[in-house]
């Protein structure tokens, strides 16, 4: 049968890739990313490399929770070096780094230096620094090619799932438990995406896309923070969201005045360093997406205690609902109980702010119900406490 025959109406592909001067240029038809990932391409070339359509992009080595490690790791078999850590890291033939390099390359240019003395001394938070790593690289690219002027119309993650326990592409691991890229993918790709991207000299811009059919009424609300808890600019304005749109606006013009928000021009230390957006319905005072965005970088002193308190609710279908609160700015706030699936993870807390989110039972939970909560920018773990209401009775999600 011929191409085109059974489904006229489709458009068919001699190959993946193909178009362009070489089929493998990313900049015409459809093409192999890999500038971001194995090429170690600066985190601009998600820009610089105009791409068009991405059938795969994206490959590292994710890592998966503690839990899956604990599983599939003898005693003494650590992650870093050993050959039972390296069967589940994918690596390309004849070169000599494998995707455990390609990940640490990412996580000097988030971390600094901070990598090379974990990496030797302080294997968890060399696991921790990865994890957050590949997820902040992924939701940086996507940033950039969903804002209004790219070129980009639209990517396949390399891959959904590990075949074997380990670091591998996978956003899901082979047990099936979500991996940290997973979940900030997932607040990235909603389909109403609220993100910022930095314009060097032109300042920090803010993007709204909507790809609801529908309009959306809400508060926008951007506030500007110092050493992790100071408020220095906090402002409101209502705003409605078109269907089916994409807005970009400058912070500049929405703060009106200077405060070099992209921490370009360096006149002196920066004025802060974290930049938050909310979006919140009018309608029913929800919130419906948020930003973080780091003018001065991701390298936060680790604090001994970040104000972080974590309670969970049982609903009466099994699952909890988890309210995480800090007085100070949280920075990938990290879900850890066996039995259970969060929801979200690996999620940015505002000074003086809550998140929530729903801890699901997984099919081999024994029922019993345990955790703790942590913060990269914090020493401490904190333990989950368990709220009970005034009856002892199972409370509707």
């Amino acid at each position: 049968m011929k191409s085109g025959k059974a489904r006229p109406d489709l458009i068919y592909l001699p190959s993946s890739p193909t178009g362009g001067a070489l089929p493998f240029h990313v900049d015409s038809g459809v093409a192999s990313y890999y500038g971001i990932g194995i090429y170690m391409r600066p985190l601009d070339d998600a820009r610089r490399s105009s791409v068009r359509f991405a059938a795969e992009c994206l490959a590292f080595g994710n890592i998966p929770e503690d839990e899956t490690i604990d599983e599939y790791l003898a005693t003494g078999e650590a992650p870093g070096p050993h050959p039972s850590w390296k069967a589940g890291v994918p690596r390309e033939t004849g070169v000599g780094i494998d995707y455990d390099d390609i990940r640490d390359f990412y996580t000097r240019i988030l971390f600094g230096d901070d990598l090379n003395h974990a990496r030797f001394y302080d294997r968890q938070r060399y696991l921790e620094l990865g994890r957050v790593t590949t997820g902040e690289v992924m939701a940086a690219t996507f940033s950039e090619w969903r804002r209004s002027g790219s070129s980009c119309g639209g990517a396949l993650v390399w891959n959904f799932r590990d075949i074997i326990p380990g670091a591998g592409w996978g956003l899901i691991d082979a047990c099936g438990r979500p991996k940290s890229s997973y979940y900030y993918l997932k607040r990235i790709l909603t389909p109403l995406g609220l993100f910022f991207t930095d314009e060097g000299s032109n300042g920090l811009h803010l993007h709204i896309v909507n790809e609801r059919a529908t309009s959306v009424a809400a508060d926008l609300r951007l506030a500007l923070y110092r050493d992790g808890n100071v408020c220095v600019y906090n402002h409101h304005e209502p705003i409605t969201v078109s269907a089916r749109s994409a807005t970009e606006m400058s912070v500049d013009g929405l703060i009106g005045h200077f405060l070099d928000t992209s921490y370009a021009y360096r006149f002196g230390p920066p004025t802060h360093d974290i930049t938050v957006a909310e979006l919140s319905a009018i309608s029913h005072k929800g919130v419906l997406a948020r930003a973080f965005h780091f003018p001065a970088g991701m390298q936060f002193p680790r604090l001994d205690n970040v104000g972080l308190k974590a309670t969970a609710l049982r609903c009466c279908d099994g699952k909890y609902k988890l309210a995480v609160k800090a007085t100070k700015f949280a920075q990938a706030v990290h879900i850890d109980i066996r039995g259970y699936t969060a929801d979200d993870n690996y999620f940015h807390i505002e000074p003086g702010s809550e998140h929530t989110t729903f801890l699901i039972p997984n099919s081999v939970s024994s029922g019993g119900f345990s955790g703790y909560v942590d913060a990269l920018n914090s020493v401490t773990p904190v333990k989950i406490a368990i709220m009970q209401n005034n009856t002892d009775a199972d409370v509707a999600q």
